[in-house]
Order: structure tokens, then C-alpha cells, then sequence
């Protein structure tokens, strides 16, 4: 949770943090169950954001799918789904099908859908599921895209004849890019002081700054190591676990950088 460069101040957690257990009681009383980890933390977000003034966007992840998350609670400017892939399948379902169900119940009517590089045979699913809501669906993967240069490091990119230098290496990245791109073009269609405020500067600027935030992990001899973000953590565990003793032999350093 944050705003701009700076994460939410400790005393700033502690208090909304604070108002919020106050309500378990009463909660409790009304015969509710209590929020768990992820619905406290997206309370204690919203309330933090609500109380920031002018403030002119919110960018909200979701935590799993979508349609029963909760952060979706919000009627959004745009939704944004960078991909649909089998991941959760014993939540959301066994087939890209029911797992995109889950995740197109975000978008809102009248609205804007953003897709990233979702299978073909998902875009008449996607076309349909925003036409009976009235809302345009925007396929970021059709955006005239040439990589110059790709490596560990950054890529080098044209978009729709605009040069960008990514700080976030891997094709996902570029697809990932693509998606943030399409939002920023948007918005310009949203609203005129959008249209004002960005230019393709400040584009190359936030694509340039952006890093990962990863965490660093090796065996002792070396081989192999792994450079993933956070939100591999628990499919990494399994991982390890499967892999048995090799699991004892690990070295950890975790690295935080956001931008």
C-alpha cells in the first residue's frame, strides 16, 4: 500500500489498522465472520486512499480472479487482465474458459477492458463478456510492437513508432508494457486533463524507472538460481519441497526495490 514513492507510514497502518479491529466486536455480534488477511488488508487500503486528497488515480490489484475478490467492490475507470493462464485451478477452475469467467467478473458497464496477451481462443469470450456490458475491450497484443534488444538487463522497444527502454527484462515484460501503454492511451480519451498531463516523455520515464521486486535464490554450489517476483513465493515452496534435501542446500537474500 502506497502513494507515489513512499509506502503507507507505520503510524498510518497502525491507525486505520486500529479502527478497523475496533468493529469485530460489533462484526461479531451482527453475525459475520471476521475479514481475512487479504479483505483486512484491502479495507485498511481503501480507507487509506480515501482519506489522501486530490488524489487522481488508485491502481488496484486483485488478489485472486476476480469476480468474487475482494477488492471488487470498486467501479474502476478501466480493468486491466494482462493474461489468462491455468493458475488456481482448484479456485477458479480447470479450463482457461471458467478461469477467464472469474477474472472478467471486474470489468464493470460502461467502462473500458483492457486485455494483455490472452489466448485466441479467448477473445470472442472476452468481446462478448464487454458488449453485454457496453464497455470497449482494448487488445493491448494488437499495438504495432518491434523488440530492438532483449537481455537480462532491459529491452529495447518500439510501440506504435515510439521508442522505449524497459527496466524490466522477458517478454512478459513487454506484454506487461504493452498493457500500461494502452492504459495511459486511454485515459487520454477519459478525460482532457489526461490528455494534458501525459506525453510520451513521461511514458519513457516510468517504463525506464520501473525494477523489479524480486527475491535472489541459489543452491550452495551455484546452479540454479532463481529470479522471481513475490507472488511466486508459494509455488516455489512446493517446489523446494519437492525437491527434497535439495530444499536444505538454499541460500536466501531477499531484495526490495519498488518503484
Amino acid at each position: 500500500i502506497g502513494f507515489n514513492d513512499s509506502y503507507i507510514k507505520d503510524e498510518e497502518l497502525l491507525e486505520i489498522g486500529n479502527s478497523i479491529l475496533s468493529k469485530y466486536d460489533e462484526i461479531k455480534k451482527e453475525g459475520y465472520d471476521l475479514p481475512t488477511f487479504f479483505e483486512f488488508i484491502t479495507i485498511l487500503a481503501f480507507i487509506y486512499y480515501s482519506k489522501i486528497p486530490n488524489l487522481d488515480l488508485v491502481l488496484v490489484e486483485v488478489g485472486m480472479g476476480g469476480r468474487l475478490d475482494a477488492t471488487n467492490v470498486i467501479t474502476p475507470l478501466m480493468s486491466v487482465i494482462t493474461n489468462v493462464t491455468l493458475e488456481h485451478t482448484k479456485i477458479l477452475g480447470d479450463t482457461l474458459e471458467k478461469i477467464a469467467s472469474e477474472k472478467l467478473g471486474i470489468v464493470k458497464a460502461n467502462s473500458y477492458l483492457i486485455s494483455g496477451n490472452i489466448d485466441n481462443s479467448l477473445v470472442e469470450q472476452f468481446d462478448k463478456y464487454a458488449s453485454s456490458l457496453n464497455t470497449v475491450h482494448i487488445r493491448s497484443a494488437l499495438k504495432a510492437v518491434e523488440i530492438k534488444k532483449m537481455d537480462i538487463n532491459s529491452s529495447d522497444v518500439t510501440i506504435d513508432g515510439h521508442e522505449f527502454v524497459l527496466g524490466l527484462s522477458g517478454l512478459h515484460q513487454i506484454e506487461n508494457a504493452l498493457c500500461a501503454y494502452s492504459c495511459l492511451e486511454t485515459l487520454k480519451t477519459i478525460d482532457e486533463k489526461w490528455k494534458k498531463a501525459l506525453s510520451y516523455e513521461i511514458y519513457k520515464r516510468g517504463f525506464l524507472k520501473t525494477e523489479p521486486n524480486v527475491h535472489y535464490f541459489m543452491y550452495n554450489d551455484g546452479t540454479p538460481f532463481y529470479y522471481l517476483g513475490d507472488t511466486h513465493w508459494t509455488f516455489l515452496n512446493e517446489e523446494f519441497d519437492e525437491a527434497g534435501d535439495h530444499a536444505d542446500d538454499l541460500e536466501c537474500e531477499s531484495h526490495f526495490k519498488y518503484i
